[in-house]
């Protein structure tokens, strides 16, 4: 586990190689002041030895040949006993100040070695816990300014340990925190215009269906009169119903409700249901709606929801294509892939706006479908992203649009 964290962490492992090295000088010095002070020991005991055996040698030079054997031989405890005995009858003891013991030499060089070891251990951990805590309290202001809706600044680690991976992280996050925001924000705001939008509609479609309602009860209308301001009645409701519909079921999209219902769905008969839902509608606005099965296969698919995803998307189509247009639904299959394209000959996208159809609640600036709130396409890339398949969006001003549905043929 250390060996991991020296190895993953270049700045533990100087500290730690720094650290050692101080140690060994300092192992070496105490051997080195060890043999000093082993050699003062030694030159001091025949300086003191030998001119005690000396200047007895002199008193007594009878006693010569005896003197030597006693400086030389070991000393036993009873010998000890007798000299501390005899010294101390003279006031020398150990008790008796240093200063006061003749010839005897202090060396303070142990005691300054210690403290200087201990001076440069000492800046040497503050040097690395400065270095720590400076960078943990770096990431700690960093994280309050995130808290205070700051999120400018960014954590710079040039190294390449621990903390460099930590940096880059917490820089991850706070990217992530600082889009998860915005994109709140916006949908926020969306939400807002949408409800404004909604509000506005239903306003309008009620101010409409008071006023019906007001001249088929107090006015004096023919037949033919009345049953017209019904039927717009009933289309203002049927209008009505659809915005509500296609809201909630959004909202359940959105919260993560839905349950798919995967069954395996034979897609010729899938996108045959969509066509004939269709028809009426296309037939009213003079658009012809064709179904032309290249290819065919069977899916893993949530009928309702993979119908819902293509009616919205064809009916998207047929409400951009004008009287005498057409609205086209093919297919095609490989080894690997099954392909759905609807493809109409309306008024195109424009490209500013090609990159955000599938966004909720997204209207073109220059769109004139007062009707539209912008969730379809949204709702129909929602259930094909779920079904893991894939949606993408062709279009030329004044040509047409095209989208390609494709479907992975393996675990869909």
């Amino acid at each position: 586990m250390r060996q991991g964290i020296l190895r993953s962490n270049p700045e533990a492992k100087k500290g730690t190689q720094i650290f050692t090295l101080i140690l060994m000088v300092f192992f070496l010095l105490q051997i080195f002041l060890f043999h000093t002070s082993l050699q003062r020991q030694k030159t001091l005991y025949i300086d003191l030895a030998g001119s005690i055996a000396a200047k007895a040698a002199q008193m007594m030079p009878q006693q010569e040949s005896q003197i030597v054997p006693l400086v030389t031989a070991d000393l036993t405890d009873a010998d000890r006993q007798l000299g501390r005995q005899f010294l101390k009858e003279y006031g020398i003891t150990e008790q008796l100040s240093s200063s006061l013991f003749p010839n005897l030499q202090v060396s303070f060089a142990p005691l300054v070695l210690t403290a200087i070891l201990c001076l440069v251990l000492f800046l040497f951990q503050y040097r690395q816990y400065a270095a720590l805590y400076g960078k943990i309290r770096e990431l700690t202001q960093a994280a309050r300014k995130i808290l205070d809706a700051d999120y400018s600044p960014a954590v710079q680690e040039n190294g390449e340990g621990d903390f460099a991976k930590l940096s880059v992280e917490f820089s991850n996050i706070r990217q992530v925190i600082q889009n998860n925001i915005e994109q709140t924000q916006k949908e926020k705001q969306q939400l807002v215009d949408l409800l404004q939008n909604i509000s506005h509609q239903f306003k309008t479609k009620l101010a409409t269906m008071m006023l019906y309602n007001d001249i088929l009860l107090n006015r004096k209308i023919t037949e033919e009169q009345r049953i017209q301001f019904l039927q717009d009645n009933a289309a203002q409701l049927a209008n009505m119903n659809s915005m509500i519909q296609r809201i909630l079921k959004l909202a359940k999209l959105d919260a993560h409700v839905v349950e798919y219902e995967k069954k395996p769905t034979r897609v010729s008969a899938l996108l045959g249901e969509v066509t004939g839902d269709l028809r009426q509608l296309a037939a009213e606005k003079g658009v012809q709606i064709r179904l032309e099965m290249d290819a065919d296969d069977t899916l893993s698919l949530d009928h309702f929801w993979m119908k819902e995803a293509f009616q919205n998307i064809a009916k998207n189509c047929i409400e951009h294509t004008g009287s005498g247009g057409s609205v086209t639904i093919t297919t095609s299959a490989a080894p690997l892939f099954f392909k759905v394209t609807v493809r109409d000959t309306g008024e195109g996208i424009d490209r500013v706006d090609l990159a955000n159809i599938f966004q909720r609640f997204y209207k073109s600036k220059i769109s004139n479908k007062k009707d539209s709130v912008g969730i379809g396409l949204s709702i129909a890339k929602t259930v094909i992203d779920a079904h893991g398949g894939d949606i993408d969006v062709m279009s030329t001003k004044g040509e047409g649009t095209t989208f390609v549905i494709t479907f992975p043929t393996h675990g869909v």
